[in-house]
């Protein structure tokens, strides 16, 4: 018994591996690119929230919708995701207290998030925001949130003061601005990595402390986004060693002359000695 049960869990492993390293390909091609990112920043949604912000901003007294309420909500929240790569879990969690106690280090400031999936072993999550998106942040906290019907300490909630699928919304959010469906978080976490990695790969670590993953978690999908690329090169390096003729290398107008029309078209050596043999019998 105890060894069929063995048997059982290294064939699960061996399955749940294999749907995993299916999924980070098919990923590959869902990559989000710096003009997702920037369609995003000029989208309507994006133009709708800084709108609103920029009247509660000016002391003006105003009454928010609900619609209004979601898309200003919505596009802070996904903003922070941007600029980020957090998990979901980390803004579903940040409360208004997180806010208010941020530090500012750099031009930037600081809010640290107790509540995560890896608070164990990375301690608080990060949230790095620049001077303009945390006045913002205060904007909705100080005068958008209050006019929420049912208060809570949460910072992104519904309308009713309850918690919010934090990956739906960004989700959601992207689509309505025009991006394709499917982006996620767990993708646009991927995509920084591969990004990162491909063009500041001293800076890995430190995108590791701020996504609160270990680097390792980080090199396993990079390592399949890489693959492809030193795929390609041992591809043309093999051929160049062993001097294959590439079909590739044969131009258009030769291919076009149609079937060879004699033997010594296609193999001129071995015509020439069958000939010479056919004089030395006669």
């Amino acid at each position: 018994m105890k060894e069929s049960v063995k048997r059982w869990m290294t064939s699960y492993r061996k399955d749940v591996n294999k749907r995993c390293l299916k999924k980070m390909d098919d990923d590959l091609q869902k990559i989000v690119t710096p003009s997702d990112i920037s369609k995003f920043s000029t989208s309507q949604i994006a133009r709708d929230a800084l709108k609103v912000l920029g009247a509660a901003s000016q002391g003006q007294d105003i009454s928010i919708s609900r619609f209004e309420y979601t898309v200003v909500r919505d596009y802070l929240m996904s903003e922070t995701i941007l600029r980020n790569a957090n998990r979901p879990g980390v803004l579903a969690t940040m409360q208004v207290k997180h806010v208010k106690e941020a530090r500012l280090i750099e031009d930037h400031y600081i809010i640290s998030i107790s509540s995560h999936k890896t608070s164990g072993v990375h301690g608080p999550a990060k949230i790095i925001v620049t001077k303009m998106l945390y006045s913002w942040l205060t904007i909705f906290t100080d005068k958008i949130l209050p006019q929420t019907p049912v208060q809570s300490d949460l910072v992104f909630q519904s309308w009713n003061g309850e918690a919010v699928d934090v990956g739906r919304c960004f989700q959601m959010t992207l689509k309505k601005a025009g991006l394709r469906d499917g982006i996620t978080c767990t993708l646009f976490r991927k995509s920084a990595v591969s990004k990162i990695h491909q063009e500041c790969p001293a800076e890995k670590a430190n995108l590791a402390d701020l996504m609160s993953h270990r680097p390792e978690t980080a090199t396993r999908w990079y390592r399949v986004v890489d693959k492809e690329q030193t795929c390609v090169r041992a591809s043309a390096m093999l051929t160049k060693v062993m001097d294959i003729n590439c079909t590739d290398d044969i131009s258009p107008s030769a291919a076009s002359t149609g079937r060879p029309t004699s033997v010594t078209d296609t193999y001129p050596s071995t015509a020439t000695e069958d000939t010479d043999v056919v004089k030395n019998v006669r």
